[in-house]
């Protein structure tokens, strides 16, 4: 009888940690992924650099648009 009661015991240890494993896991990549969306829209924000000076390096000449 004993022994009955420590695996039901073992049994609901088991699920309540794999439930905290799984929950907590999936509120940290919620974490990861608000802060990567975050990031990318601050760096969109930003717009890009002009490429005239590059373009001028690899042609030799300033064109004109």
């Amino acid at each position: 009888m004993m022994k009955l009661i420590e695996e039901i015991f073992n049994t609901i240890l088991a699920l309540v940690f794999t439930f905290s494993a799984i929950a907590g896991g999936g509120a940290l990549l919620r974490k990861v992924h608000d802060e990567i969306k975050k990031e990318a829209l601050t760096k969109i924000s930003q717009g890009l650099p002009s490429l005239e000076a590059y373009t001028q390096k690899l042609t030799g000449k300033k064109l004109d648009f």
